[in-house]
């Protein structure tokens, strides 16, 4: 069973890269024909530059200190951890509950 699995694993990931592209055009026939037209750009279509914009240049650090963790604190938090993982347990439902994102909220 654990062959198939692999084997079918392999398989997906192949074809999967397989249908990756090098990003590269597709070589132009040299013997003068015409395999497919290209669209010529409408009026509404316009030319941008290609150029980047860095977008964090205003963008300043806040830097602030942090508390050091004490083990009550560490040990608070593991506790908060498991209370809420026991209290949302239900074997019907697919739940997915980040007990740093409640302590963040909190």
């Amino acid at each position: 069973m654990k062959k198939i699995i692999c084997i079918l694993l392999a398989s997906a990931i192949l074809l999967s890269m397989a249908g990756c592209v090098s990003g590269k055009p597709a070589a132009k026939p040299q013997d003068g024909s015409v395999e497919a037209q290209e669209n010529p750009k409408t009026s509404d279509e316009q030319e941008y530059p290609k150029t980047s914009v860095d977008l964090m240049q205003t963008i300043t650090s806040n830097e602030k200190e942090s508390a050091p963790i004490t083990p009550e604190a560490a040990s608070a938090a593991s506790d908060f951890a498991l209370r809420l993982f026991r209290t949302a347990d239900d074997p019907e439902q697919n739940t997915l509950i980040s007990p740093l994102s409640v302590l963040s909220a909190l």
